[in-house]
């Protein structure tokens, strides 16, 4: 009777084991097939769209430009910026220009972020917006020389690993 009890428990939790693992196996495998489906990128095209109107709506100007990144970091759990959109690449003196940002971290660790305009090394504050979405705001002095000016996008995770990205404007006189 202890050999069929046995041998009865073990063919039981064989078939327990074997579907959690199908289950777990299917429910990741089905999460890597949504993360690289078209349906995932519309989704992100769709949201990217509503906060550009928020951000329009609250900045009282359009984001008429948008630069993607070409130098992507190779291991892209290093935190990058993977595209920018602004309301001006060639502001006035005295303009202020928006800029909305979208940051990736494949390790999701992405923990510190500083936006800084290099020449003066003021700090500009940033806001998320969500979903690895931020804007910020950049005001050219009207007292401000022409010429080109960068800022600079510092990125950093959890584990050490940084990035830093540059954004340039042309200012133009009034």
């Amino acid at each position: 009777m202890d050999f069929i009890q046995n041998a009865a428990f073990f063919v039981l939790g064989a078939v327990i084991g074997w579907l959690t693992n199908y289950f777990f196996y299917q429910r990741s495998e089905r999460k890597a097939w949504l993360a690289t489906h078209p349906l995932e990128e519309r989704t992100d095209e769709i949201l990217s769209m509503l906060l550009q109107n928020r951000l329009e709506a609250r900045w009282g100007d359009k984001l008429v430009e948008r630069i993607v990144v070409r130098e992507i970091p190779r291991d892209t759990d290093i935190p990058h910026i993977l595209h920018f959109y602004v309301t001006s690449l060639h502001p006035k003196q005295g303009e202020t220009v928006g800029i909305f940002f979208r940051v990736a971290d494949s390790g999701m660790n992405q923990e510190y972020l500083e936006v800084t305009e290099v020449s003066s090394q003021v700090r500009i504050p940033t806001t998320r917006e969500g979903h690895g979405y931020y804007s910020c705001q950049v005001t050219f002095p009207k007292n401000l020389i022409l010429g080109l000016y960068k800022v600079e996008f510092k990125l950093a995770d959890s584990v050490g690993k940084q990035n830093s990205q540059f954004l340039e404007f042309d200012v133009v006189s009034q």
